[in-house]
């Protein structure tokens, strides 16, 4: 089993896959400066957060008691009806909230994008040709400027889309945004719509980095249509989210 972790230190658990060297989205590393995954082995505590994942993790019984715990704890302490009712009603105000508060300071050079997901990093290849990425949830870009500083591909164009129009600003006003290479505009995954200024069909990326943990189950489908319709026949969806462990088993 390979452990992972996301930007904020939760964990998610991916089961085993080949160990033969990949070029395509899994947990094996293509990157020849750096060591492969499924190699990387957690000896000292001390050392957990000096890498975004690590390989062959057992939980022992402690651990899992103690995340059974936390599971019971936080079932029986729901948020009030009231302000969960709040919450859906109004998120975007939480989110510009969120983003008011935090601005780029919540930015995370996402250095494992190249690790995980080779395709996108095909796309900023000198010869890759004309190639248009969705991010979806950019939050402060943390998927848009690692990619544009990196960026050899004249015919890449990128789209940062975002709840928030909060976050948005924060993205337009940063200094490394170009307008030339980038579009950052607000937009929801649910809505009925995919946005205007993106035909129907004409995306080979979109990138979905903890984005459904933020939306409610019954607005799965439409998030789902929605990217389906933006994309290209053989398009790719980078997919990356969190376990809710209530309602799944623990691994």
């Amino acid at each position: 089993m390979t452990m992972l972790q996301s930007e904020n230190g939760e964990s998610i658990c991916e089961g085993n896959g080949s160990d033969k060297e990949k070029s395509v989205s899994s947990v094996q590393d293509v990157r020849e400066a750096s060591p492969a995954f499924r190699t990387r082995t957690l000896v000292n505590a001390d050392d957990v957060f000096n890498h975004n994942a690590w390989d062959n993790v057992e939980w022992d019984e402690e651990q899992e008691m103690y995340a059974l715990k936390q599971i019971e704890k936080q079932a029986n302490s729901p948020v009030p009806a009231e302000e969960q009712e709040r919450y859906m009603n109004e998120p975007a105000s939480f989110w510009d909230a969120f983003y008011e508060k935090n601005e780029n300071k919540f930015f995370k050079d996402r250095h494992w994008l190249k690790v995980e997901f080779p395709e996108l990093h095909q796309t900023i290849l000198k010869d890759a040709g004309p190639k248009r990425v969705v991010e979806v949830g950019c939050g402060a870009g943390n998927t848009l400027f690692p990619l544009l500083a990196v960026n050899q591909n004249p015919d890449l164009f990128i789209y940062a889309y975002d709840f928030s129009s909060t976050a948005v600003e924060v993205v337009k006003n940063h200094p490394k945004y170009d307008a030339q290479k980038s579009k950052a505009f607000v937009w929801d995954l649910t809505s009925d719509n995919i946005p205007d200024c993106v035909d129907a069909g004409s995306i080979d990326i979109v990138v979905l980095i903890f984005v459904f943990s933020a939306l409610q189950p019954q607005q799965w489908a439409k998030a789902v249509e929605n990217v389906y319709k933006m994309l290209k026949p053989g398009g790719l969806v980078l997919f990356r989210g969190t376990v809710n462990f209530r309602k799944i088993p623990l691994l």
